[in-house]
């Protein structure tokens, strides 16, 4: 072919290029305008966020995928901004966003040849996978449409895994987790610490009394902080992520990052939340016993480093308690709680939280022993309490059990294990911040690495432990 040939060709290319783009952004300012009229004001904002993500793929998808990973962290609170101008519903669009961006990305992903399966992790992964496919169809989950709400949020925030292995490299993880995530949960336990000695903003209350959200509390006792999230669980693992960040910092000496600890800390334990100051507790006392150069040393830090910390806990709450008297009554309770569990070791308040999450992963072991091919993809989430047979265990590994059998529950514990090993193998090779906060991220979200209402913190999980395991693949085949 002449170069005459040539130039028409490219141009013809570019010209065709060019028309698409046109009529892209026709068709898709109609698709808004109509929504718009037809006063689907949550639907126009999704329809917007998700053209917007897309087209940014198109350009850079790393970027793309930091954006949505940053749009999934807000996108509890930009739902109630809404309700003013759009009405509540249980059935939001906006939740299709992240879900609908993690299908595109991984079929382009997949379609540009990025995808392997060449890592244990990967294998495990894909076993995982493909038993949830086949649990869409388990008639115990109460019907077909149970088993399509799996999809949404079991099956498909896995996909990020695969994201993190094709674009997980090593400056957007630093870039993502020490700038953006950290940052972001900084401004998640302040706006914490103003819901919790404060209250809610205005347009939060009127969600709250609109969506009836009784398990945050009530205004008169004090409701749980939420910040930008859909459920105050998933505040908690996000302000823990920021303050394992902070530790991760100050164990590679940068002292800076001492001083906010203590924030971040005392935004625990006003929320109530008990699970998750134990999680932070325990995890900054592995992450500096692993400092050690063998396993003996790693045990021995540990132990010690635990002892100062309950000893800490104790001491401090114990004082707390008796300078507290004059404080409003909600902030009094918060600490009591937190009190009862950890100093007085009674857990008379509302029961121990360990022993009530331990009793309820024995009975996902248990119901799965009694139904050893599952109740079913979608038995653990809001469509099952609605259309079928809804229970969950609150933990990922016991509803594993329960939803997908024990075919589909020794896949996924086989895949944590995998994962957990690939961290530590990691972290022995190259001993990074980095590696630590992989680790340390495992562990403050331990037992809810697979949460279907935690729309932020799953797919930035899973994201993390993809880009994990690519990294670990590079560095062997590199050594």
């Amino acid at each position: 072919m002449g170069s005459a040939s040539w130039r028409r060709l490219n141009w013809s290319i570019q010209f065709s290029g060019r028309v698409g783009v046109y009529l892209f952004g026709l068709v898709g300012t109609g698709v808004l305008i109509a929504l718009l009229l037809l006063d689907q004001v949550r639907a126009a904002v999704a329809f917007t966020a998700l053209v917007g993500l897309v087209a940014m793929a198109m350009m850079q998808m790393r970027l793309a995928i930091v954006a949505a990973l940053v749009f999934l962290i807000v996108l509890g609170d930009l739902r109630r901004l809404l309700l003013p101008v759009a009405e509540w519903s249980g059935t939001d669009p906006l939740l299709v966003v992240g879900p609908a961006f993690a299908l595109i990305a991984t079929g382009y992903t997949w379609a540009s040849g990025r995808l392997s399966f060449d890592t244990p992790a990967a294998k495990w992964m894909l076993a995982v996978m493909a038993i949830m496919l086949v649990q869409i169809f388990n008639p115990r989950q109460g019907g077909l449409i149970v088993g399509v709400a799996g999809i949404m949020f079991q099956l498909v925030p896995l996909l990020w895994f695969w994201l993190g292995r094709a674009y997980g490299h090593r400056d957007v993880l630093q870039t993502l987790l020490f700038r953006v995530v950290l940052g972001l949960s900084a401004l998640a336990m302040l706006f914490g610490l103003y819901q919790s000695l404060v209250g809610y903003l205005p347009y939060q209350l009127e969600w709250y009394r609109t969506a009836g959200y009784i398990a945050l509390g009530t205004p008169e006792t004090g409701l749980a902080p939420i910040t930008f999230f859909a459920s105050s669980s998933e505040h908690n693992i996000f302000v823990n992520l920021g303050l394992i960040l902070l530790w991760t910092l100050v164990l590679f000496r940068h002292w800076e990052a001492l001083w906010p600890i203590p924030l971040f800390f005392g935004a625990l334990l006003l929320t109530g939340s008990r699970g998750p100051v134990a999680k932070g507790l325990v995890t900054m006392a592995g992450l500096w016993a692993i400092l050690g150069p063998s396993l003996k040393t790693w045990v021995l830090r540990g132990g010690l480093a635990l002892i100062i910390a309950v000893g800490g806990l104790y001491l401090g709450l114990s004082g707390l308690t008796q300078r507290l008297s004059g404080a409003p009554k909600h902030i009094q309770a918060q600490i009591e709680r937190q009190a009862a569990e950890f100093v007085h070791g009674s857990g008379s308040h509302q029961g121990s939280s360990t022993a009530n999450h331990l009793g309820m992963l024995l009975y996902g072991y248990r119901l799965g022993l009694q139904r050893p091919l599952g109740h079913g993809l979608g038995a653990g989430t809001k469509a099952a309490k609605k259309f079928g047979n809804f229970g969950t265990t609150e933990t990922d590994l016991g509803d594993s059990i329960r939803a997908l059998g024990i075919p589909g529950g020794l896949a996924y514990h086989g895949l944590v294990f995998v994962l957990v090993l690939t961290g530590f193998r990691l972290w022995r090779r190259e001993r990074s911040p980095l590696s630590m906060a992989f680790l340390g991220f495992m562990g403050i979200a331990f037992l809810a690495w697979l949460r279907g209402g935690h729309y932020a913190v799953t797919p930035l999980l899973w994201f993390c432990l993809g880009a994990m395991d690519r990294l670990w693949k590079q560095e062997t085949v590199t050594e």
